[in-house]
Parts: C-alpha cells; structure tokens; sequence
C-alpha cells in the first residue's frame, strides 16, 4: 500500500497494485490517475552522507554525524535532511547544536543574526533559529552559499 499526497495536506490518494509511477484511485462515479512524483532525495548524496539515528526528546530521528540536539527540544518533525522544532527559547539548542558541530569537527562558515552554517563530513549544516521556531537542515557541502542566505 502507497500513499500519494494530492495538492494540500487535506487530500490523499492510495494506491495498491498498479503500475510504477502511476497512483490510481477510483469512487463510485470516475477513476483518476496521477503520475507518481520523482523522489526528492539524491541518492547520490545519500550515499556520501553519513546520519546516525539519534534518542532526542524521546524520538528517534537522524541527523548528521555527530550532530546533537539538547534532550529537552521540542521536535514538530523530522525527515532525512531536516528537523523543525519549537522551543521558546533557541538559545540553549544554537548551543548545544553549536558545541556537537565542533567536537564532530564541522567549521563554522557563517553566523548572522538567527543563521549559523557549518561545513563538514561533505555536508553544510544550517540551523535558523527565531524564538518559538527553529530549523536544522543539511546538504551537499555544495549548498553552504544558499545555506548562508537569510
């Protein structure tokens, strides 16, 4: 079984036993076929990507190498390539994300105002941080210029 977003949130199709690339569902009245989006994650870079499976407020999720979160963060969610959460204070995660970059030996390549990016293990690493909103997310290293823009 294979669920396939429609549009918004508010909408899904499932699929089960159809040709790949193509999701069908069907109602009492019209079938509708949409093709199957490409998936967003390069593999290549998946391959030269080294996460480790991380315990963090009680949830396993994945981060780069040697990245840490404080145990206390309040994660929203958690893909390959990026974590949101929702602390009232960022301060004690910009530290804690801040002192694991550089014990993993990340460099720092840019902090300005809620921005910081870090370059290593073939990765940037950005992590924005307002109060009540925070983002960590990573790429190839090759991304650290648009890592570096507000």
């Amino acid at each position: 079984m294979r669920t396939l977003l429609v549009g918004c949130c508010c909408a899904s199709v499932s699929a089960c036993g159809v040709p790949s690339g193509v999701a069908t569902a069907a109602s009492a009245s019209q079938s509708v076929s949409l093709p199957q989006p490409a998936p967003v994650w390069d593999e290549d870079f998946a391959a030269r990507t080294e996460l480790e499976e991380v315990q963090c407020a009680g949830r396993t999720i994945l981060l780069p190498q040697g990245i840490r979160l404080p145990d206390d963060t309040r994660i929203v969610s958690a893909t390959e390539a990026s974590v949101v959460m929702a602390d009232d204070d960022p301060t004690s995660l910009r530290r804690g994300v801040a002192a694991s970059a550089a014990a993993a030996g990340y460099r720092l390549h840019h902090e300005r105002g809620e921005v910081t990016v870090w370059v290593g293990h073939g990765m940037a690493v950005r992590l924005q941080a307002r109060i009540g909103a925070q983002v960590l997310a990573w790429g190839p290293e090759e991304m650290v210029e648009a890592f570096s823009r507000p």
